[in-house]
């Protein structure tokens, strides 16, 4: 899920249970880009978007992410 700094809905992502959030967060921010108009820049985000690998994904839609 993807809300805005007041909290709106900006787009959501449902997947399996066995699925870790990380690796789906290419989809989720490119969902949230396309739903700005590529506006977001930075996004704040919990302990399960750590890593190297989910920075690089949401870098390639030109958001940055943080903790």
């Amino acid at each position: 899920m993807a809300v805005d700094a007041l909290g709106h809905l900006l787009t959501l992502h449902v997947t399996p249970a066995d699925e870790q959030d990380r690796s789906q967060v290419g989809k989720l921010v490119q969902a949230a880009q396309e739903e700005t108009s590529f506006l977001v820049k930075i996004a704040f985000v919990d302990q399960g978007y750590t890593g190297e690998t989910v920075a690089n994904e949401a870098g390639e839609h030109g958001v940055e992410l943080t903790w």
